[in-house]
């Protein structure tokens, strides 16, 4: 299924990057956000939500629970956690992201002025 979302003029596709801080990896920044047991937990996806509202939505797999109904899912735990961008930012070394137009794919593109 085509997702038409990104075929609007006001939505934009793109990508980010995270540097953690010292001795943080993904997991351990998930579970310090969403307040759970790392051991138990092992973080797959970030969301964020910035709007009215800002939410920051973290998809865990239950490392004790893996089965799902169908074999091509991973069944996950959704954490929703109301935090602010400037908060988030803190508990992070740096964050770059990306945005680009629909016409070409961001990883086609070749500078050419370096």
């Amino acid at each position: 299924m085509e997702n038409t979302s990104l075929k609007q003029k006001n939505v934009m596709p793109g990508f980010v990057s995270v540097t953690f801080k010292e001795n943080d990896d993904f997991n351990t920044l998930c579970a310090r956000l969403a307040g759970y047991n790392a051991e138990r937990f092992e973080a797959v996806a970030l969301r964020f939500f910035s709007g009215e509202e800002t939410i920051i939505t973290i998809y865990a797999s239950d490392k004790t629970r893996q089965s799902t109904s169908d074999e091509h899912h991973l069944a996950v735990h959704k954490f929703k956690i109301e935090r602010s961008l400037a908060d988030f930012f803190q508990e992070i070394r740096q964050m770059n992201f990306t945005i680009s137009n629909n016409q070409f794919e961001m990883w086609d593109m070749e500078v050419t002025n370096k």
